[in-house]
């Protein structure tokens, strides 16, 4: 059995302080055979500080001595967790076409400039209006750049309001409309390879 992770963080993302070579001694000692280091890469104005966290050629720097360092020990992908919306929707796509990457997730974390995660729904007219832009934001990204995908999950995951509960047939037009977005099921929590 082959087991990967398609979703790890190191110290070049804001949210996480765990250097790559570390994640990659701890990967190996889990099992996992191929790895993806997806950094956040944000573009929108209200993620300034994670926006000055990364650094493309640092990363990549580093992603290459970590090759060499576990070679034959660990698959390495240079990977990316690009936020996307609509507003930024440019950036992005001159982003990904001067960049290199073997796996990308697209996400979407904010809408209107504000953080899905710190903004209540009542700031996007109440839940149904998050959802719509938040998945129509998801789709765009699915349609525009090459990614990976990612489930739709930032307002769940923050304010506790299930998409069932707002608008059960939009949620699932989405996830059938793109094979990249996907409602997670009981089996997707055994699954070897991650990222979604």
């Amino acid at each position: 059995m082959t087991i990967a992770d398609y979703h790890v963080h190191t110290d070049f993302s804001l949210d996480c302080s765990v250097p790559m070579e570390d994640q990659c001694r701890a990967a190996i000692a889990a099992g996992v055979v191929e790895i993806a280091f997806t950094e956040h890469v944000d573009h929108d104005e209200c993620d300034a500080e994670s926006m000055e966290k990364y650094d493309y050629a640092a990363y990549g720097e580093e992603l290459e001595r970590c090759r060499e360092l576990f070679d034959g020990q660990l698959q390495i992908l240079r990977a990316a967790e690009i936020d996307w919306n609509r507003s930024i929707a440019d950036d992005v796509l001159a982003f990904v076409d001067r960049s290199s990457f073997d796996f990308i997730i697209g996400s979407v974390h904010n809408l209107e400039h504000k953080y899905v995660g710190f903004s209540p729904p009542e700031e996007f007219g109440g839940a149904g209006p998050m959802y719509d832009s938040y998945y129509d934001d998801a789709l765009a990204c699915r349609s525009r750049i090459p990614v990976g995908g990612r489930s739709p999950g930032s307002p769940r995951r923050y304010h506790g309001v299930s998409p069932f509960d707002v608008d059960r047939d939009h949620f699932e037009g989405a996830c059938a409309r793109s094979s990249g977005l996907r409602r997670r099921t009981a089996s997707d929590s055994r699954s070897t390879r991650r990222g979604w």
